[in-house]
């Protein structure tokens, strides 16, 4: 019995070994994708800039600079997030945290004032709905950024073929926490996905679709991110429909007792 359950024991270890390979595979091939993406991007945009007939076009001139600098933001948001993901492995990743009283209302409407481009140019659009009557938090407003980048990223990825993208951002409060909703109208998650979509590397399969590129860290580290900001995170999604992210995040102490005294 001793050597069968050592046996036993061995097999699974082995597969189990192998397939965080084949994972750990996987991840640098997507890495190396999608940070060559921003790279070529700003490429392009610097050697549009060097020819002589772009500076009597300002229209034009200011839109590849606001590319430039999208995906330049882009790309240290994909380095910020493979080096955050490495400090919640360590149990002081909470220390590492610079929180400060932040208007989260504030970051939304950045966060989508930028992104929406993106969104524009696929002949889509990203609207705000923003109901929530106190936005204060306690957070690190460069880690509570990228977790909107990053919802509306995947909103982005996972849309259906030939229909526009459409995004709402929406908030609202209960008794104690700031409520934040991303909706999208994509391709949507099958249920026995929903409980797996948060876990590291794990990716939604895309059946023939090549064209989804990611590190499988994005939800993670959004998860991870807002679990370290006392809040909490799920998904509701129906396949061919689209999904939705719901995020409770814990208002300022003053700000949930002034809301409790109002009712």
């Amino acid at each position: 019995l001793l050597v069968l359950s050592t046996f036993i024991y061995t097999i699974i270890t082995l597969f189990r070994q192998k397939k965080i390979d084949e994972m750990r595979i996987d991840f640098v091939n997507n890495m190396t994708h999608e940070l060559k993406t921003p790279v070529s991007t700003i490429r392009l945009g610097v050697e549009m800039l060097s020819d002589p007939d772009i500076g009597s076009q300002s229209d034009r001139r200011a839109r590849i600079l606001e590319s430039i600098n999208a995906e330049a933001y882009r790309l240290t948001l994909l380095i910020e997030q493979v080096l955050q993901m490495s400090f919640f492995d360590s149990h002081d990743s909470r220390l590492r945290l610079r929180m400060t009283e932040l208007d989260m209302e504030e970051i939304i409407i950045d966060a989508t004032s930028t992104y929406s481009l993106k969104v524009e140019e696929a002949g889509g659009s990203l609207d705000l709905d923003l109901e929530a009557t106190h936005t204060e938090v306690m957070g690190d407003k460069l880690q509570l950024t990228n977790i909107v980048f990053n919802l509306l990223d995947n909103a982005m990825k996972y849309r259906k073929p030939n229909v526009p993208p459409h995004i709402t951002v929406h908030t609202s409060n209960n008794d104690r926490n700031l409520i934040i909703r991303v909706e999208d109208n994509g391709c949507g998650i099958k249920r026995e996905y929903l409980k797996k979509i948060f876990d590291r590397f794990f990716r939604v399969p895309s059946g023939n679709r090549h064209d989804v590129k990611g590190f499988g860290l994005g939800l993670p580290y959004v998860a991870l991110t807002v679990q370290s900001h006392g809040g909490h995170i799920h998904a509701e999604s129906e396949v061919g429909v689209g999904t939705t992210f719901i995020i409770s995040l814990p208002l300022l102490t003053s700000k949930s007792n002034n809301t409790r005294t109002n009712k």
